[in-house]
């Protein structure tokens, strides 16, 4: 079995962030966020590359841990993921 590399976990992090923005994430409850942190890692865990885990995972994640689809904001984020 092969092993994340620990910084793929951080630049996931950031990614999503960035993708989802700080308006969305903050409108999260605290729990909501660390749900959605556990589902965005175990993704990255089964898919086994940061390049695996596309901006319609994120997108997908979100809306099952908010219940809702998030605002995709026009940031470029599409190329960080992708």
């Amino acid at each position: 079995m092969t092993s994340t590399p620990p910084a793929d976990y951080e630049a996931l992090s950031r990614k999503a962030s960035r993708f989802l923005g700080p308006e969305q994430l903050s409108a999260l409850a605290p729990s909501q966020r660390a749900l959605l942190a556990f589902l965005l890692n175990e993704l990255l865990e089964t898919r086994g590359a940061l390049a695996e885990v596309s901006l319609d995972d994120v997108r997908m994640i979100f809306e099952r841990v908010a219940g809702f689809p998030p605002v995709v904001r026009e940031t470029g984020a599409a190329d960080d993921l992708s």
